[in-house]
């Protein structure tokens, strides 16, 4: 009896523990307007609870690219790269790439005059395989991200570098 009534205590104590949590965030999205096009780069984070523990898991990002030309832009995909504090750390998989051809080359993706394009990407060397769960996209890192994108306009090739800050904030809850 002494043993369940201090089995129960300790789990109330525990229940009314303070929560601790881990919060990333970016101050705010990034945007870039050169050559009648904007780009527009958004980290994409989500909070989740794993044994009383909150955490805030950020795999991907959110491109946006607005074409304000009377012609068609190509994002060239093999010479897009994700960055990580000043350095270029591999390219990009999204919808309907398979995770194991993810480094192949990629078709480059057109957006028509005056035109949207949106798309979530995730970096290419932050996706590995476990034998246990399958293919699984690790957290971006804490610091300088972002993308190093690479347009081809009236047939030349622009590049735009959007940076953003992935911060990390511990509270207890």
């Amino acid at each position: 009896m002494k043993k369940i009534f201090f089995l129960l205590t300790i789990l109330t104590l525990v229940g009314c523990a303070p929560v601790p949590s881990t919060t990333k965030y970016t101050d705010k999205d990034v945007y870039i307007e050169k050559n009648n096009v904007k780009v527009g780069l958004s980290v994409n984070c989500r909070k989740l609870k794993l044994l009383g523990y909150f955490d805030t898991y950020c795999d991907n990002l959110s491109l946006v690219v607005q074409n304000k030309n009377n012609q068609n832009i190509e994002i060239n995909w093999d010479k897009t790269f994700f960055v990580s504090n000043n350095q270029t750390d591999g390219g990009f998989m999204f919808g309907g790439i398979p995770y194991i051809t993810r480094n192949s080359k990629k078709a480059n993706d057109v957006v028509f005059p005056n035109g949207n394009f949106a798309k979530v990407i995730y970096p290419n060397n932050f996706v590995y395989y476990s034998s246990s769960s399958g293919w699984i996209h690790k957290d971006l890192p804490i610091g300088e991200i972002g993308i190093y994108l690479t347009l081809i306009i009236d047939k030349k090739e622009v590049e735009y570098k959007l940076m953003n800050q992935l911060k990390i904030k511990k509270e207890i809850l």
